[in-house]
C-alpha cells in the first residue's frame, strides 16, 4: 500500500512539473509575443520618423548657402543635429558631402583622373600590393563598370562598394580596410571634399603621404575649413604634389555646398536604437533633397 501511495504522489509531482512547465512555456511565449509586437511598432513608429530628416537636412544646408553667400562662411564637418521628437523618440542625424569618401564611380572611364587615388587606396589597404597589381585591380574594377554600362537593364554605375567583393584581387582584408572610406554616387566625377575627407583619403589623394595628410588635417582644426583649393594645395607639405600632379586642383572641392551628401541617422525609442545609413541628392533648387540610397549600412 505504502509503494503504491508513494508512486501516487510521484505522478501526481511530475504531473504538477509538467503542468507547471507548460505554463512556463506558455507565459514565456506570451512575453516573446508581446516583446515582438513592441519590437515591430517601435521599428514602424521610428520609420515614420524618417520623415523629418529630409526637412532638417534641407533646412540646414539652406543655411550653409545663405551664410557662405552673404558672408563667405564655411561650413564644418559632419553636421549634426540631435532633438527630441514629439513621440519621445530622439532622433541624431550626423551628415557630411559625398566627397569625403572616395566614389567608386570616378573610375568609370577607361582613362580618369581618379584612378591613382584608387590605386594608392588599394596599396594603404595591403601593404603587400605592388604598383603593378594595384594597376590590375583599378582595371578588372573599371572592367565591372564597363560591364555594367554595356548590358540594358543593369545599373550605369556601381550602385554600392560592396561590389568591389565581385572584383579579382579585392581580397577580405582590402575591403574590410577601404570600405569606411568608399561611395557610390550616380557620377563619374565626384571630388575629393578636402574639408571632410578624413586623413586616411587625403592620404591616397597626396601619394600616401600621412605627414601631408595630417598638416591639412591640422589646419583645419587650427583655421577652419579651406575657403577654397588654392589654400590647401599651397601648403607646405602639399604644394610638392601639386606640382607633381597637375590636375589635382580638378579633382578637389572646397565648395560650401555639394551635390551629394552622406547621412547617418539614429532614432533611439524605448532603449532600443534604428540606424539607417542614406545617400542624398541636394536639388539644384536648393529646395529639394531626393533620397538615392537608404540603408543599414553601406
Amino acid at each position: 500500500m505504502k509503494t503504491q501511495r508513494g508512486a501516487a504522489l510521484i505522478m501526481a509531482l511530475l504531473v504538477v512539473a509538467i503542468v507547471a512547465a507548460i505554463a512556463a512555456a506558455l507565459i514565456t511565449g506570451e512575453e516573446i509575443a508581446i516583446k515582438r509586437t513592441e519590437f515591430t511598432l517601435n521599428a514602424d513608429q521610428a520609420n515614420l520618423d524618417l520623415a523629418y530628416t529630409g526637412p532638417w537636412i534641407i533646412t540646414r544646408l539652406q543655411q550653409i548657402n545663405k551664410d557662405f553667400q552673404q558672408n563667405a562662411k564655411m561650413p564644418t564637418w559632419p553636421q549634426t543635429l540631435h532633438t527630441t521628437l514629439t513621440d519621445n523618440s530622439e532622433l541624431t542625424i550626423e551628415f557630411s558631402p559625398a566627397g569625403m569618401r572616395f566614389n567608386l564611380n570616378n573610375l568609370a572611364q577607361p582613362i580618369s583622373n581618379y584612378g591613382f587615388i584608387f590605386m594608392n587606396l588599394l596599396q594603404m589597404a595591403d601593404d603587400n600590393i605592388s604598383a603593378d597589381q594595384a594597376k590590375t585591380i583599378l582595371q578588372n574594377v573599371q572592367k565591372e563598370l564597363f560591364n555594367n554600362n554595356m548590358q540594358p537593364g543593369r545599373a550605369n554605375y556601381i550602385v554600392s562598394p560592396s561590389q568591389l567583393r565581385l572584383v579579382d584581387g579585392i581580397t577580405a582584408k582590402i575591403y574590410q580596410t577601404l570600405i569606411p572610406y568608399l561611395i557610390a554616387v550616380p557620377d563619374s566625377n565626384t571630388a575629393i571634399n578636402i574639408n571632410a575627407a578624413p586623413e586616411f583619403v587625403l592620404a591616397a589623394l597626396l601619394s600616401k603621404d600621412e605627414n601631408a595628410a595630417t598638416s591639412a588635417l591640422d589646419y583645419r582644426r587650427n583655421n577652419g575649413s579651406f575657403t577654397n583649393a588654392g589654400l590647401f594645395l599651397g601648403l607646405p607639405s602639399v604644394a610638392p604634389y601639386a606640382a607633381q600632379t597637375p590636375y589635382l586642383a580638378q579633382i578637389i572641392s572646397a565648395q560650401a555646398i555639394d551635390k551629394y551628401y552622406l547621412a547617418h541617422i539614429t532614432i533611439t525609442r524605448d532603449h532600443l536604437q534604428y540606424q539607417w545609413y542614406s545617400i542624398l541628392q541636394f536639388g539644384v533648387n536648393r529646395q529639394t533633397i531626393t533620397t538615392l540610397y537608404l540603408g543599414s549600412s553601406l
